[in-house]
């Protein structure tokens, strides 16, 4: 028999984040378990639902010695051990580990799991590790990541069409510098860092559904490792990729998942090089008045039309088939053309890019009524360069 000590609130905090990888396959009733592997001083919980596998690694209260306990594995139901543990206080618990079941005691009670045999879990998930070469690295820290997620996360499209747009590209040179990209073909955010990462260079897209969980999972400090391997030709990102995240000396989440089969777009070729006109405007006072104006604007587009005099940036919306219409304007500096240029965006468009910004004022730089609109915080963020992209629309005379 093998007995675990373990922290009720390091188990639960485990199997809460793995919940985003917990499978409900009916075909593979196995995969809605988590396989438990027990050692000497952790216990390493996974969760596999068909295309993304998920670790934690627990570490066991150094004060209880698991020497010599036997090495085990087993799987137990997710959802129903999850409740369990919630309902309870923080306390040490036992796992007890009979032949059949797994018996969970706690300072008031105790309750019987059925487990199922681990070598029924399935086991086919390629690893970084395999086929004798070593993979590439590229480390990370936490806090960068998850701001830069932040920035990215509203750009990307669920398009099943194009499924390389469905991440965030990530970029380290040759020399170390990081840059991020995601679009959804009507708006594009890129970031460039110049702090140095610390691994190999890379190019590869990060999947929505790692990227939805990263975005959760990160903490404020530590950091994360990415490990891979590509294959093909050059120009599509597939292979076999994993990333482990540090919560600290002792814990780590660990994710496998597949390369995305396709070329990421070519997205600087759609930014703008030079502009002829800047607009300098507060942030603020533009995501407030773009949030009234969005009441008065055609429910079905949610058009916008902004007009660039030499001191203010006026703005426009109208639903025609309600008699709702609606003007507002804040003032600007502005360099450049002096003579007036008007254009469409949508309005939510707008407002989202803003809301992820957190400088005073943000830049709006255009070349003319039919090329994309650059927004930049201003002033840009310590070693970053932030650049978001909207397309307007055609407005007739």
């Amino acid at each position: 028999m093998t007995t675990i000590i373990i922290s009720r609130n390091l188990l639960l905090g485990a199997l809460n984040r793995l919940r985003h990888a917990t499978g409900r396959d009916q075909v593979l009733p196995i995969l809605s378990d988590l396989l438990f592997e027990t050692g000497d001083t952790s216990l390493t919980v996974t969760a596999y639902n068909g295309s993304l596998k998920m670790s934690e690694t627990v570490p066991l209260p150094e004060e209880v010695t698991h020497d010599g306990t036997p090495r085990t594995r087993f799987c137990v139901e997710a959802r129903t051990l999850r409740r369990v543990l919630a309902s309870l206080e923080e306390q040490p618990l036992s796992m007890e580990v009979l032949g059949y079941q797994v018996r969970v005691q706690h300072v008031s009670g105790s309750f019987l799991l059925p487990i199922e045999d681990a070598n029924e879990y399935p086991s086919s998930f390629p690893s970084v590790t395999d086929g004798g070469t070593d993979p590439r690295h590229l480390r990370l820290e936490s806090p960068g990541l998850a701001r830069w997620i932040g920035l990215l996360y509203g750009s990307m499209p669920r398009d099943e069409l194009r499924p390389a747009l469905n991440g965030i590209l990530l970029e380290a040179g040759e020399d170390g510098r990081l840059t991020l990209a995601a679009s959804d073909g009507h708006q594009l955010v890129r970031l460039r860092t110049a702090v140095k990462t610390g691994g190999d260079p890379a190019r590869f897209v990060i999947p929505r559904k790692v990227v939805d969980i990263l975005r959760r999972i990160l903490p404020k400090t530590g950091r994360a490792d990415f490990y891979f391997k590509e294959y093909g030709d050059g120009q599509r990102a597939v292979g076999q990729f994993s990333v482990e995240v540090d919560h600290d000396e002792n814990r780590w989440v660990s994710l496998a998942f597949y390369g995305i089969d396709g070329r990421y777009p070519n997205y600087n070729s759609v930014i703008p090089a030079s502009h002829n006109i800047c607009v300098t405007v507060d942030r603020r006072g533009l995501v407030r008045s773009i949030d009234r104006l969005t009441l008065f604007a055609n429910c079905s587009s949610l058009l916008g039309v902004f007009r660039v005099t030499a001191s203010r940036l006026e703005m426009k919306a109208d639903d025609t088939d309600f008699g709702l219409s609606g003007e507002e304007h804040v003032d600007c500096e502005t360099t450049g053309c002096p003579l007036p240029l008007s254009f469409c965006l949508q309005l939510p468009r707008v407002v989202s890019l803003l809301r992820r910004l957190t400088a005073g004022k943000v830049k709006m730089k255009l070349v003319d009524q039919t090329r994309p609109v650059i927004l930049e915080p201003e002033p840009q963020p310590d070693v970053e360069e932030v650049t978001m992209l909207l397309m307007p629309m055609l407005l007739s005379d």
